[in-house]
């Protein structure tokens, strides 16, 4: 900001958008981190919001509209619902901007805890199952290859895959992603 540079965002859940167009001033900056506060506090085990895939697709599309050039675009999602179209956008925003992802992800969906049964459930429906069942080995199987495939973003976009894990401070992970202290 201070040697001229705009700074926008658009902020998503599963549920709604909004796209703050890019400002210089502080208090502009101040209102893209009071949105993702706003953002982040609705979320909840509790919440009512149905996924939606499509959301993330949409979203990187509309970026693709306005980082037509020389943008440095960060995408800080879990990236599900990333599918081939997504990764086209992706792909088209890499060629003429800087880009960097972050995938945020809980860590517990890729190494589950010893336990005898588990509780799994979307938010609305549970399912409790025991721990010797192959639909579990799926659902490990699933949420690590989804990990490789987002991770394998690297090769294709030729650009930084920052994982950032749901299980401890953000800002000891990009210390220790970046290589330096802040």
């Amino acid at each position: 900001i201070d040697v001229g540079d705009r700074v926008g965002a658009i902020i998503f859940n599963d549920d709604d958008v909004e796209i703050i167009k890019p400002g210089r001033s502080r208090d502009h900056v101040m209102r893209i981190l009071e949105s993702i506060v706003r953002f982040n506090q609705r979320l909840s085990a509790e919440s009512k919001l149905r996924p939606q895939p499509a959301q993330l697709e949409q979203v990187i599309q509309q970026t693709c509209r306005i980082a037509k050039h020389d943008f440095l675009v960060a995408v800080v999602s879990d990236f599900h619902g990333l599918n081939p179209s997504a990764e086209r956008s992706l792909l088209s925003i890499s060629q003429h901007n800087d880009l960097v992802a972050a995938v945020v992800h809980d860590p517990i969906a890729s190494k589950l805890p010893k336990c005898r049964d588990y509780v799994i459930t979307d938010g609305e429906l549970q399912i409790e199952m025991p721990n010797n069942t192959n639909t579990l080995q799926r659902v490990h199987e699933t949420s690590v290859g989804r990990m490789k495939d987002v991770l394998g973003l690297h090769t294709k976009l030729q650009c930084p895959v920052l994982p950032i894990s749901t299980g401890e401070p953000v800002n000891f992970q990009l210390q220790r992603l970046l290589g330096r202290r802040f």
